[in-house]
Order: C-alpha cells, then structure tokens, then sequence
C-alpha cells in the first residue's frame, strides 16, 4: 500500500511578519530530491543517514533534511529557510511526510526544537 503524503507548512517566526511556505515546493519527497540532485548550486552531505541539502539561492533556496529510510517518517524532507524582514529574523519551514501520522508529528515536533534553538542562538549571537 502506498503511504498518503501529508504537507505540513509551519512558520516558526522570531517574529511574525511574513508568511508560511506553502509545503516544500514538491509534490513528493521524490520529486523534492530529484530536482535538488540536479540542481547546480545544491551542496549535501549526510549526517547520521539523514540527507542535508544546502541551496544558498533559486527556487531551491534552503536547508533541506530528508529522513534516513530506518525513520518512521520515511519518506519526509523538511524544508527551512532562516530570513529576515524589517530587520525581524525567523525560520520559514515547510514539511512533506509520507509516514504515519504520529511520526509526522513526531518529526515536526524535533524540528520545532531545532529551530527553538536557532532562535536562541540568533539572539545570543545578535547581543554580543
């Protein structure tokens, strides 16, 4: 049985100036990797069976995270881009999961964290 994709599309803003991404740009997970494996400026790098895609400009513009195949949300990519507007940073982050729902959540959950953290980074960074 093919698993349903869900796109999940959350902003998780230092402040709350802008828009959500819609999704990661992609139909599918497939369709999100293919299109990052041909793109020129895309630089990845794995990292404990997670596939990190870096696209510092273009349409593809972002940090990418797609799942190991050994996670339960599997096939997931998590899409995030750090900007900033009116001199407001945050995190934009679209996610499409193709896992269970709980693991989808779960997924999401972990990268609320991460940026949790970046935000906090930021600003101590921004203080010194």
């Amino acid at each position: 049985m093919k698993p349903v994709l869900i796109a999940l599309s959350c902003m998780y803003a230092f402040s709350t100036h802008a828009q959500p991404m819609a999704g990661v740009g992609y139909e599918t997970v497939r369709a999100a990797y293919v299109a990052l494996k041909n793109d020129p400026e895309a630089k990845s790098k794995s990292n404990q069976g997670w596939l990190m895609v870096t696209v510092p400009g273009g349409t593809n513009e972002g940090i990418w995270s797609f799942t190991p195949q050994s996670d339960p949300s599997f096939p997931a990519v998590v899409r995030r881009k750090v900007l900033e507007r009116d001199g407001q940073l945050f995190v934009e982050m679209g996610v499409l999961c193709g896992g269970a729902k709980e693991a989808c959540d779960q997924l999401v959950a972990a990268f609320n964290t991460l940026n949790e953290e970046m935000k906090k980074d930021v600003a101590e960074r921004r203080k010194n």
